[in-house]
């Protein structure tokens, strides 16, 4: 078994402020995209922290709404359905000629802050934390002919807009976890 830590969401760079604590749960921000991506921000729900949309407004200043397009990946559901990050380039490559394959684990972390904690809280300033992982069930590469079809097939909930994926099973004690 291979473990690969993977970075997601919200930093200084992508989205210029990190992702939120809320009621001690890491609530990783997918990055802002173009339009090409099939997400919004109002599109995607956390069990804890509700819709994704007026959390972005209000942490961003509304650089980004929830109107903005998303990068919605990895895709973790929280209760029951399919696990899934999608990879293409130079990352789909890597993953390739390093041998990640079936019973792998994708380990994921994020920039956090507790945006409610007081200053003299180590929460309070920006930090690294884990908030979910995937053990790999099965890999497939899925060209951009076909893969919306491709993908409900897989019994994805969401088509991603990459040619590639890494999915687990929906056995949510052993394959796939958002860190609550």
């Amino acid at each position: 078994m291979r473990i690969i830590f993977s970075r997601k969401g919200f930093d200084s760079g992508s989205g210029g402020v990190p992702s939120p604590i809320i009621d001690g749960c890491p609530v990783s921000l997918p990055i802002p995209k173009t339009p090409q991506e099939p997400f919004r921000y109002t599109d995607i729900q956390h069990p804890r922290a509700g819709n994704l949309g007026d959390i972005v407004s209000d942490l961003t200043k509304e650089r980004f709404t929830g109107a903005s397009h998303a990068h919605y990946d990895p895709q973790l559901p929280w209760d029951t359905g399919v696990a899934s990050l999608g990879q293409d380039g130079a990352a789909q490559s890597h993953l390739v000629n390093q041998g990640v394959s079936s019973g792998d684990l994708i380990v994921f972390f994020g920039l956090f802050k507790d945006y409610d904690a007081p200053k003299h809280n180590a929460n309070s300033r920006p930090h690294h934390r884990i908030f979910g992982y995937l053990e790999i069930d099965r890999m497939e590469v899925i060209g951009p002919k076909g893969a919306t079809t491709r993908w409900r097939q897989m019994g994805l909930p969401r088509a991603h807009p990459t040619p590639s994926v890494a999915t687990c099973t929906p056995d949510l004690d052993r394959n796939q976890h958002s860190m609550r």
